[in-house]
């Protein structure tokens, strides 16, 4: 009983906490909260490209830096996106991070979509977790909104092929 009158007590006090720093949140605010937190976010950026070296990590990053170009009016390959190179260099390291496949006919029916006979996905690091890390990729790749851009990365198993053939 004791235990719980001192969490209903702490309950309280928060509340009234957070009722009396309440203050109203303004859109000059926001923006400086998302300069602060992509340029944060910037900084993290590993030299190979990466967030934490992680594929998943990185795509999301990624998506966050096309999804703010797109805020801005701009492509996030756009030379005037200040975080173009983010984007490019992520990319990239994920394309560094992905495997090729056969792939045929499955139980629940072909999934090569384009009649190559390959698939791919993305290399992880966290066995088992493949499939989520692919979708977070695909995500990337397809919110770039430039399918027909083509990876440019020797080092890439995929060099060569354009955003479109890889999503496919």
């Amino acid at each position: 009983m004791k235990y719980m009158k001192r969490k209903l007590i702490l309950g309280i006090l928060m509340l009234v906490f957070m009722i009396g720093s309440a203050s109203a949140v303004t859109p000059a605010k926001i923006t400086a909260s998302v300069q602060n937190g992509t340029a944060w976010l910037a900084a993290q950026q590993n030299a190979d490209g990466s967030w934490s070296n992680d594929v998943a990590y990185t795509g999301l990053a990624v998506l966050k830096f096309e999804e703010y170009a797109k805020e801005l009016g701009k492509s996030p390959f756009d030379a005037s996106y200040q975080y173009n190179a983010n984007v490019t260099n992520g990319l990239n390291f994920i394309f560094k991070n992905i495997a090729t496949k056969p792939i045929s006919d499955q139980t629940n029916g072909n999934p090569d979509s384009n009649g190559n006979g390959m698939g791919i996905s993305v290399v992880s690091a966290f066995n088992g977790n493949e499939d989520y890390y692919n979708g977070i990729v695909l995500m990337a790749i397809t919110a770039s909104n430039d399918s027909s851009r083509v990876v440019n990365d020797a080092a890439s198993p995929v060099n060569g092929s354009t955003y479109m053939q890889i999503a496919q």
